[in-house]
């Protein structure tokens, strides 16, 4: 079967990205993180209505069991919202190398 997965951020009110993530069903994860615990779940409860997901990159259709190279790119993102400043909340903020 082929997904369409993405890169995504949740920016708050300001617009800035606090969050990285990866999916295939974007509208299913947005709505997952509504009832989330810990700081991410806390973080877009508390801006209830004003967090937006947007696309940082598309990666395109591809066998949902081959994701190696996606998660290198989610870390790819990670890494460089950190290194330009951002406060994200993910757990991890740089790959390990």
């Amino acid at each position: 079967m082929i997904f369409a997965e993405i890169i995504y951020g949740l920016a708050g009110p300001d617009g800035l990205v606090r969050y990285v993530g990866r999916t295939y069903q974007p509208k299913r994860r947005f709505r997952g993180h509504h009832s989330q615990r810990g700081r991410v779940g806390d973080w877009v409860r508390q801006h209830r209505g004003q967090v937006r997901m947007v696309v940082l990159e598309d990666l395109g259709g591809e066998d949902k069991r081959c994701c190696h190279g996606h998660l290198s790119r989610e870390r790819f993102w990670i890494q460089t919202l950190t290194l330009a400043g951002a406060d994200l909340l993910n757990q991890v903020h740089l790959p390990s190398r």
